[in-house]
Parts: structure tokens; C-alpha cells; sequence
């Protein structure tokens, strides 16, 4: 009776795997044994990038700013609502990143000077290449080097494409304390609508770490409570693609300086 019943569960078994394949992965692997990278979809990115700036310069800031003139008006609309339906509070997106070079090459006040200098004549083209959804990044007339006033548009996953201008403001209860930044390399800062209505919060904050080769940076977004999960997902990524391109951005003018 052992013998048979072990014998039909061996049958069931190859019978099993002799079956046509259930389940497939979403997504055919697939593995480079020769090529320019291991990683193609690295390249791909980077082939994205490229083909978005081309896009960009070729449009002109005019012509991108027609191109996006409706959906920024919408976005205006999409916000005040959502702060009309919000209860008041804020839910946030944070990154935190850690960059790896001698000081003497890159330190953190560094980075905030590529990062804020928006008086700098390459801050427009280093806003431009941080992250594909940004579309559009101006100077304001009272642009300085101690004045972060720019008109950027972006974009954040399935959020409209939004206008805002940044304003300094004191740090808020709900951001992080950060005692362990210094707080000359804290920015915290109010995005405002073209009306001047503000419907964010952000914190950007820098340090040297010890041991004089790496830097740590923390950046936080706050959206009213209204705001749908998905948009919020999708600023913490958003987010995470543009400051580590920052501080590249920055190591990268350091190099060229030296």
C-alpha cells in the first residue's frame, strides 16, 4: 500500500513539472554578457536625461512654458483645492543621502553653494538636468547670492506639473530637529503658487560627516494632508533622483575647480 501510494505521488509530481509553465515573471529576465553595462536600464536613463535637454533647449524656455501653460494653470486650481480640503496638518517625504569624497575636494558648504546659489549663472542647466520632471527654472529680478528667489515648474509622479517660487521661512514644528546639522546648512524654505499662496513646505539640510570623506544630506517635502498617497510616494522618489544628482552636480564642479 506504501509502495503505491508513493508511487502515485511521484507520478502527480512529474506530471506537475512535465505541465505547461503558470506562472512567468511580469518581466523577461534578461542578462548582458557583453555590452556597455551589466545594468541597461542605467543607460537608458541616461540616454532619457540626454534626450530631454535636447528637447528643452531646442523648445527654449518660451516655447516650454507654452507647452505647459494649461497644466500650470490647472495645478494652481488642483492645490487650492487641496488645501481647501486639507484639516491643517502636513505629511512629509524625507531622503536622506550620503556622499563620499575628501573634503578638501567637496565639503557641505559646497554642495549648498551649488545647490541654493541660484545667482550662479549654471544653477538653471544643474536644475534642469536633476531630475527629468523638471520642466522650467528661472531667475527673479532680486536673485542673489544670498537670495534663493527662482520660478521653477515641476512635476511629482501623477501630481499636475506645478508652478512655485521658493520663500525662507523659520522652521516649522513638524520638520525634523536636526541638532546634528549645523543650522547656517539648514534651509527651510515655503513653495508658493503664482499667487503667492503657499502650499509647501521643504527642508534641505547639509553636514560634514567626521573623518573628513563624506558628507550626509536630509531633505524633506511637506504636502497638506489632503494630499492622495501616490503623490506623496512619488515626491520622496522624485526627490531621491534629484539631491543625489545634486551632490554629483556638485562634485562634479569641484572636480572641474581643482
Amino acid at each position: 500500500m506504501m509502495l503505491k501510494l508513493m508511487t502515485l505521488i511521484l507520478a502527480l509530481a512529474f506530471s506537475a513539472l512535465a505541465g505547461p509553465i503558470t506562472k512567468l515573471p511580469a518581466e523577461l529576465p534578461v542578462t548582458v554578457l557583453e555590452g556597455s553595462s551589466p545594468n541597461p536600464a542605467t543607460l537608458e536613463l541616461s540616454q532619457a536625461s540626454e534626450k530631454l535637454l535636447l528637447y528643452r533647449s531646442r523648445l527654449g524656455e518660451n516655447g516650454t512654458h507654452a507647452l505647459v501653460a494649461a497644466d500650470l494653470v490647472a495645478a494652481d486650481a488642483y492645490w487650492h483645492k487641496t488645501i481647501a480640503d486639507s484639516k491643517g496638518g502636513f505629511v512629509g517625504a524625507m531622503v536622506r543621502a550620503r556622499a563620499y569624497a575628501p573634503h578638501a575636494v567637496l565639503n557641505a558648504t559646497a554642495v549648498g553653494q551649488v545647490l541654493f546659489d541660484v545667482a550662479d549663472v549654471g544653477w538653471r542647466d544643474n536644475f534642469l538636468s536633476a531630475t527629468p520632471e523638471h520642466y522650467l527654472a528661472s531667475r527673479r529680478p532680486d536673485a542673489s547670492h544670498d537670495n534663493l528667489a527662482a520660478d521653477v515648474a515641476e512635476r511629482w509622479g501623477p501630481s499636475p506639473i506645478t508652478y512655485f517660487h521658493a520663500i525662507p521661512v523659520s522652521k516649522l514644528s513638524f520638520m525634523p530637529a536636526l541638532h546634528e546639522f549645523p543650522v547656517e546648512l539648514q534651509m527651510p524654505l515655503g513653495l508658493a503658487l503664482s499667487d503667492d499662496t503657499v502650499f509647501a513646505y521643504t527642508l534641505t539640510a547639509l553636514r560634514d560627516l567626521p573623518g573628513g570623506h563624506s558628507i550626509e544630506l536630509v531633505e524633506g517635502l511637506w504636502l497638506p494632508d489632503s494630499t492622495p498617497g501616490d503623490i506623496v510616494k512619488a515626491v520622496r522618489a522624485h526627490n531621491t533622483v534629484e539631491y543625489t544628482n545634486w551632490l554629483k552636480l556638485a562634485y562634479k564642479a569641484a572636480m572641474a575647480a581643482l
